[in-house]
């Protein structure tokens, strides 16, 4: 299950959404909300290849990464996430492993790009870097 919560200001605004897949809730989250993703094992069209699209969100694996994954599928997919629109320490990635991105490029399961600087934190990255790394970041704010 993935829900969203509402963290904007101004009237009280309750948000609770059930989403079969993750990308769905990142095109429709707000800056400042922020995404809680259950556990279990992620994967597919709509679990990989994540874009921020530049907004301040934070995607939260809701029990931590032991129990919450993000999964390539052995290689099948090449990327978890982008960070590409400059966004900043109001982008938050938390509580995931992100496992089998086997990338054919130097780009990483995790993209950082044209001045991103995401707030990443209590990750495991589990088999991922084929060619590059498991995260890469060029072009970033410090």
């Amino acid at each position: 299950m993935i829900r969203i919560t509402s963290g904007r200001t101004g009237p009280p605004l309750h948000v609770r959404v059930t989403i079969p897949t993750s990308r769905p809730a990142l095109d429709a989250a707000l800056d400042g909300d922020s995404i809680l993703v259950g556990p279990g094992l992620w994967s597919g069209v709509g679990n990989v290849n994540l874009d921020f699209q530049g907004k301040a969100v934070a995607l939260i694996g809701e029990l931590g990464p032991e129990v919450t994954i993000l999964s390539g599928q052995d290689g099948i997919y090449d990327r978890a996430l982008y960070f590409i629109s400059g966004e900043g320490p109001g982008s938050r990635l938390e509580g995931f492993t992100l496992e089998d991105y086997r990338t054919s490029s130097f780009l990483g399961a995790v993209n950082c790009d044209n001045g991103a600087s995401p707030a990443l934190s209590n990750l495991i990255f589990d088999h991922c870097g084929n060619v590059g790394s498991a995260m890469v970041g060029r072009s970033r704010s410090p």
